[in-house]
């Protein structure tokens, strides 16, 4: 069947002459953007003296700027012919609020501006010329004839446009319903074109001569009664599209797009849902060889031909373009070829209905082509079958035909192509980039099957290709040496290499090598049927990775939480709820679910769930069956990260044994685990690292057993950040023991551990002397030191909180036999010792205190403190206060504060521990005036000074730490306050319970702000920040509080910032290194407020430098009031990335908000991590 023509756009062209009319005298009027409103009837000076649209282009002279509040604007009240026409130097935006100082301030889709051609606000749905609703519509709404690229019309929507005259040539009242463009080429950026109608050509856009610039445009919804649904380009038109959406077009011919003797430029194009009742459903192209790149053409459709495109007598070069789901009802579902001769490059075409690519007389050149899944009418055929002559140009290599009898000829193995084979294509859908596309799944014969001489850079989403790069538009990411294992229906001995040829994850673990990842699907796995000595070995080199549904072809693609991977040791699926090592159900179960001895840490375990281990076999040298049921780890130092130990038990260590070795553990949960010794973790001369772990509800409770979370021995060395145990129990050290070890702890939470006899949440042994910094102790219970028990163990505490912890003796901390604790910064709150020392007890014991806090402890003797026989604690600027029962401090037998206990603060003068008021700097019988316990900033709650408290600026300045236990520095103002709090309320106006107070004092104490005014001294915490003012505080948070900018010299570079301005010299510093160019105009609006999206560029600007620029904004911001095309919107949800900012409330960033002087305070703290 041969294509039929239409005459319409076909005629011979005809020269035409152009006139132009004479403008009259402009009137002078001030500089600065023309301004309009739908109802304005001003002279267009500002947003109060508002003009309309038509008065503006007329007064508007090159180099003008006509801003455009949102609201709906027709060219003329009745006339049709009347359109509002672009003019050279002018640039019209719209998507103001009509309040605006800046263009950057507009929002697009806040403030939506419509240029509308229906006049009388009647246009039913039926977007079609004919339409009698549609009878009045202007001819064209916008016109941009005669025009060069300084014409810019910006942030519009266009539509109602009806231009169903007669046809003329060059067509005019009859083309063009949306814009009419004769010999003009004008830039349009940010514009919807929608529901526009034409008679003849161009429902959106009509291009004659024309060269027009289009960049982040919509054509949607348009129709021609002839050509070019969406746009039409005729005689020499060359518009270049960036970032266009071609959708739901409709035409006889070229339902997204006609060319006819035109060369268009497209790059990152979607063509979708467009039709034509006759041919070329998306792109129709006549005498034309337009450039595509990176574009996706999908589910258009042509009654006749080429549903995806069209081709006569053209030559279109297409590099990374996808064809999905088109249709035709004749023949070319992707593409139809006239006597032409394109050029397709890593293109796929899928999924056609109608043939996928038909040629005519034409000989297209294939070059790393994908044409696959057709539903009818073949792959690829020319007219009459594969013995038509008309077939693929010679050079057309390293092509992949999925049908091996419609190839276009091309021949299995030869030049490099593949015939015959399933390509492998994942289904249509956003891989990245700007349009959607199939991946290529595992195990695609496209992979690597390129010809890499033509292969483009990158492919249509951007990614990098291979030396030899796969055919097709997408590339694959390659994981290098990926093997696939699933739980049931994977071959024991089968290749591992795809889903499809998944194997077990035993035969994949044998057959790894060093460098390979194993993926695995969701499911469970068993080391064995029946033998429970065989366990998952971990091997050097080799990573494992849980969480994949089996369809993945990334591994960052997986989701662990909703694929859970389960590696059980319960053989028979017999297990009860009881967790022992001595249940009967149990008694089959593999004696390790996984072992990592022997190992470094490239030997990984990543994104599962280990469960039903039972290590209850005998002893051995080193511990061997006995040891370790979810892990077995002996001389290994393996990496293990999103893993959960779940109901594992063993004679130690439940959860992990290691021995003699070393781990490395991120984001790892241990829960339900059960033990003789660490129900949890056990260790035995190990160094383990734990970083973001949990040990919850595990329990060593058998035979006197000690660490309910984790059991340490032998010199063991661990180090502990941001670790949380809850809930687990023990004989000793309820959360963790530790005999022979040493510990840092750094961001550690014990809450809710129990102990039958000491250290509910930490119990210390022998002699070691473990560090621990930013530590609370919550709700733990002992007999003997509910937080903690140090027994001939000296630790030392710094900026840690023991709160609501219980005891038979020292509620809080128990020290015996020689435990010498250091305590610095420390906060004993509501603990409470049926017997002695509701904070704190000591036998045989002389801990050091500095800083500490004592408040509503309670005992039936020594309520804050109890010492007892050879104690002699030392303490210097230590508050013991507000015991609820048993005195603030008592000394029992044998026992006396050091002689150089100063400076302390002890509320109960009848129990003082023996110190005087007056003596030493000692205070008793005083009300220390404290808060409650809060959160006043830093990892631990504390008490503050109240103003007036006795303690500010009573301590001792020897030994005073460098900071309180929030991390602010001592002394403040004066000497160094008895405590662990240091008192700073600088500003009259900042009180302590202000809800910036923390953030504000550090401001102050790092000498970026003085304040707002003296006598008293102020901060304004509710006024806004002007952008004078951030000036300062930007520059002193890059360069530090003594930091002068230059003198200003002659100049700051901004016409309302003159050299005698206070901040002058700091504006134009700020401007000099690249953080701000000023609010517009030359000026830099020194007095006006800074709003929140400012001050996220600000911000990330002087973090990062000038030369900054966030992460692509993505498919959301996070906030509900801040749009994915908002002006700041990588930089606000960059932001909240970095943890500056959680936004205004109820999901909402607030960007136009001012920033007040307290937001500030805490988006500099936190953006220069200020101490």
């Amino acid at each position: 069947m041969k294509p039929s023509f239409k005459n319409s756009s076909m005629l011979v062209l005809i020269m035409l002459a152009l006139f132009v009319s004479a403008l009259g005298a402009i009137p002078a009027r001030a500089a600065g953007p023309l301004y309009v409103t739908p109802d304005g009837t001003g002279n267009c000076s500002s947003w109060a003296s508002a003009c309309n649209l038509q008065t503006a282009l007329g007064n508007a002279v090159s180099g003008d700027e006509i801003w455009v509040a949102a609201g709906t604007y027709i060219p003329h009240a009745s006339d049709r012919a009347v359109s509002f026409e672009l003019k050279n130097g002018v640039a019209i935006y719209g998507g103001f609020a009509g309040t605006e100082t800046t263009r950057d301030q507009r929002d697009l889709d806040a403030n939506k501006t419509i240029l509308s051609g229906d006049l009388v606000g009647d246009d039913a749905d039926n977007v079609a010329h004919d339409e009698p609703t549609r009878a009045e519509n202007s001819l064209h709404v916008v016109v941009g004839s005669g025009t060069d690229n300084t014409a810019v019309l910006d942030g519009f929507t266009v539509t109602g446009g009806n231009a169903n005259d007669e046809y003329d040539v060059p067509c005019n009242l009859g083309c063009g319903g949306g814009m009419y463009n004769f010999s003009g080429s004008p830039t349009l950026r940010n514009v919807v074109f929608s529901a526009n109608s034409t008679a003849y050509d161009g429902g959106g856009i009509y291009n004659w001569s024309s060269s027009p610039a289009l960049t982040n445009v919509t054509f949607s919804s348009n129709s021609a009664g002839n050509q070019g649904g969406g746009i039409f380009n005729v005689n020499n038109s060359n518009p270049t599209l960036t970032y266009v959406n071609i959708i739901a077009n409709s035409a006889y011919e070229g339902g997204g797009m006609l060319n006819y003797l035109s060369v268009p430029t497209l790059t990152n194009v979607i063509f979708s849902g467009n039709s034509a009742s006759l041919d070329g459903g998306g792109m129709w192209n006549g005498e034309g060889n337009p450039t595509l790149t990176n574009i996706t053409f999908s589910d258009n459709a042509a009654s006749s031909m080429g549903g995806g495109m069209f081709n006569a007598y053209s030559s279109p070069a297409l590099l990374n373009v996808t064809f999905s789901a088109n249709s035709a009802g004749s023949q070319g579902g992707g593409m139809y070829n006239f006597e032409s001769n394109p050029t397709l490059t890593n293109v796929t075409i899928t999924g056609s209905s109608g043939g996928g690519l038909y040629s005519d007389t034409s000989s297209p050149t294939l070059k790393n082509v994908i044409i696959a899944n057709t539903l009818d009418g073949g792959d690829c055929a020319p007219e009459n079958g594969p013995e038509e002559e008309s077939s693929l140009n010679v050079a057309s290599s390293h092509n992949l035909i999925q049908d091996e009898f419609n190839a276009c000829g091309l021949m299995d193995g030869v030049n490099g192509n593949i015939i015959g084979s399933d390509p492998l294509l994942g289904a249509l859908a956003d891989n990245g980039g700007l349009a959607q596309t199939h991946a290529l799944l595992p195990g695609s014969p496209a992979i690597d099957a390129g010809d890499g001489t033509v292969c483009p850079a990158v492919d249509q989403r951007g990614v990098a290709r291979d030396a030899n790069c796969d055919m097709g538009a997408f590339e694959f990411e390659h994981d290098s040496g990926v093997r696939y294992a699933v739980p049931s229906g994977g071959m024991s001995s089968g290749q591992c290499d795809s889903w499809k040829n998944a194997c077990s994850l035993q035969t994949a673990i044998a057959t790894a090598v060093g460098g390979d990842e194993i993926w695995v699907a969701a499911g469970t796995y068993i080391p064995h049927a029946s033998d429970r000595a065989v366990s998952f070995t971990l091997k050097n080199g080799v990573a494992i990775y849980g969480g994949f549904d089996g369809t993945e072809t990334a591994r960052d693609h997986r989701d662990f939480d909703a694929n859970e991977t389960i590696l059980s040791g319960d053989l028979s699926g017999n297990d009860n709820d009881n967790v022992a090592y001595y249940e009967p159900t149990r008694a089959e179960n593999s004696y390790h679910v996984v072992v990592g001895s022997v190992t470094d840490e490239t030997a990984v375990l990543d994104g599962f769930i280990v469960t039903g281990g039972n290590a209850n076999g005998s002893w051995s040298s080193p511990c061997g069956s006995e040891c370790g049921g979810g892990l077995y780890n002996l001389n290994g130092d393996l990496t293990l990260k999103n893993v959960i130990f779940t109901a594992n038990s063993a004679n130690r260590g439940g959860g992990m044994a290691n021995w003699d070795g070393g781990s490395t553990l991120v984001n790892v949960t241990f829960s339900a685990n059960s033990s003789n010794d660490g129900g949890g973790m056990f260790n035995w001369n190990s160094s383990p690292t734990l970083t973001n772990v949990t040990f919850k509800t595990n329990s060593a409770n058998f035979q006197n057993g000690s660490g309910g979370g984790v059991a340490n021995y032998s010199s063991s060395n661990l180090t502990l950040t941001d670790v949380s145990f809850l809930n687990n129990s023990a004989m000793n050290g309820g959360g963790m023991s530790c005999t022979n070890c040493t510990l840092i702890l750094t961001k550690v939470i014990f809450d809710t551990n129990t102990a039958s006899w000491s250290g509910g949440g930490m119990d210390n042994n022998a002699g070691y002397s473990p560090v621990l910094t930013d530590v609370i102790f919550l709700n733990n219970i002992a007999k003997y030191g509910g937080g903690m028990r140090n027994f001939n163990s000296s630790p030392t505490l710094t900026n840690v909180t023991f709160s609501n912890n219980s005891a038979s003796n020292g509620g809080g901390m128990y020290n015996a036999e020689n435990s010498d604790s250091m305590l610095s910064n420390v906060t004993f709150n509501a603990n409470t010792a049926t017997q002695a020392g509701g904070g704190m007890k000591q036998l045989k014991s002389s801990p050091v205190l500095a800083n500490v806090t004592f408040s509503a402890n309670s005992a039936d003797e020594g309520g804050g403190m109890y010492n007892f026989e050879n104690s002699s604690p030392t303490l210097t600027n230590v508050v013991i206060a507000n015991s609820t029962n048993g005195g603030d401090c008592l000394n029992g037998f044998g026992a006396a504060l050091n002689p150089s206990s100063s400076h302390n603060l002890i509320e109960d003068a009848a129990s003082a521990c023996g110190l005087a008021n007056g003596l030493n700097g000692n205070i008793t019988g005083a009300d220390a005036l404290l808060g409650p316990l809060a959160d006043n900033g830093g990892f631990t709650l504390i008490h503050s000074l109240l103003a007036g408290s006795p303690a500010i600026d009573a301590g001792a300045s020897a030994g005073c730490p460098a900071t309180d236990q929030r991390g602010l520095a001592r002394p403040r103002a004066g000497g160094c306050d008895i405590g662990a709090y240091e008192f700073n309320s600088p500003f009259a106006d900042v009180a302590e319970t202000y809800w910036a107070f923390s953030f504000v004092e550090r401001l102050f104490a790092a000498g970026i702000t003085g304040g707002c005014g003296n006598a008293p001294l102020t901060y304004c915490p509710e006024k806004p920040v002007t952008r004078a003012q951030m000036a300062v505080f930007l520059l002193k948070g890059i360069h530090g509080k003594s930091y002068t900018p230059p003198l200003v010299g002659d100049g700051t570079g901004f016409a309302d910032v003159p050299a005698s301005h206070w901040a002058a010299a700091w504006i134009k510093q700020l401007a000099a290194e690249g953080i701000t160019g000023g609010c517009g105009a030359g000026n830099y609006c020194p007095e006006n407020p800074v709003t929140r999206a400012q001050m996220a560029v600000f911000l990330l600007k002087a973090q990062n430098g000038s030369s900054y620029s966030p992460p692509v904004v993505g498919a959301e911001t996070g906030f509900g009031d801040v749009a994915v095309n908002y002006w700041a919107a990588a930089w606000i949800k960059q932001l909240a990335a970095e943890g500056i900012t959680g936004g205004c409330g109820a999901g909402n960033y607030c960007p136009e908000n001012p920033v007040t002087r307290a937001q500030m305070a805490v988006f500099l703290v936190r953006a220069f991590s200020l101490p």
